[in-house]
């Protein structure tokens, strides 16, 4: 089996003003590129837009961070 890097941690700047943001835009679609762990779609779950998508370059992350549960559709590239 092949083992998962430990996610790397992410700065706290900047996410409570992109929360903000997509609150006051109301987009009806995001779409999360580099997911990771699916922090942004952690960040907007109390007000989501209509379709979240993530796009994650390491396959193990979906699983391992459970991506599928948080976004509606799941792209890898």
């Amino acid at each position: 089996p092949r083992s998962v890097p430990v996610m790397p941690i992410s700065s706290t700047e900047g996410k409570d003003w992109t929360r903000d943001k997509l609150r006051e835009l109301a987009p009806g679609s995001v779409l999360d590129v580099g997911a990771g762990a699916g922090t942004y779609a952690r960040l907007v779950a109390g007000h989501r837009p209509a379709r979240l998508v993530a796009l994650e370059v390491f396959e193990p992350y979906i699983d391992t961070y459970g991506l599928r549960e948080l976004y509606d559709e799941v792209l890898v590239g």
